[in-house]
């Protein structure tokens, strides 16, 4: 995902994270929602809304190779429920410090 400019300081792992309880990266200081997501200085917070085939719990955030540009969410498709498209529907915000 991009970000909508080049950030002053590049955010790191620890500062890429899921809102949700329960992801794989959970982030108890981002605490806005899907519907209306929020971060606090400095942070990338992800809230996922819906997955299709994904575990909440291999969700997590990931700095990209142009860190001050962008960042990843990485997770695992669950083959347990058969073939098809794996799927996380989520919003994003992000705080410059």
């Amino acid at each position: 995902m991009t970000l909508p400019g080049v950030a002053p300081v590049a955010p790191t792992s620890t500062t890429v994270n899921v809102a949700n309880a329960g992801s794989g990266d959970a982030d108890a200081n981002c605490t806005g929602t899907a519907a209306a997501p929020t971060a606090p200085p400095d942070k990338v917070c992800i809230y996922v809304s819906s997955t299709n085939r994904v575990t909440l719990s291999t969700v997590s955030g990931l700095v990209a190779i142009l860190t001050t540009r962008a960042f990843w969410l990485s997770f695992t498709p669950d083959t347990s429920v058969g073939c098809g498209d794996a799927i996380v529907y989520a919003t994003w915000a992000y705080t410059a410090p």
